[in-house]
């Protein structure tokens, strides 16, 4: 995964305005890597929502927090 962009494999809901896009990078039988993209709108709420998400829904080892204005995002 390129730290510059962000290809989104997911959305952590139905895609509300609150749900982040999400990424995963598997790492092995454990689990894999999650990241998160947070977007100019979305609240610490919206985060821990996201956190609990993934971690009901996959295997999760960790998730990062990717900030919208660090990457270039591809769709």
């Amino acid at each position: 995964m390129d730290k510059n962009t962000f290809t989104p494999e997911g959305v952590t809901g139905a895609g509300e305005p609150t749900d982040m896009f999400y990424r995963s990078d598997v790492t092995g039988p454990q689990g894999a890597h999650y990241e998160l993209l947070r977007e100019a709108h979305h609240s610490e709420i919206d985060v821990k929502r996201a956190k609990a998400y993934l971690k009901n829904n996959f295997d999760t080892v960790s998730i990062k927090i990717i900030k919208e204005k660090e990457i270039l995002i591809i769709m």
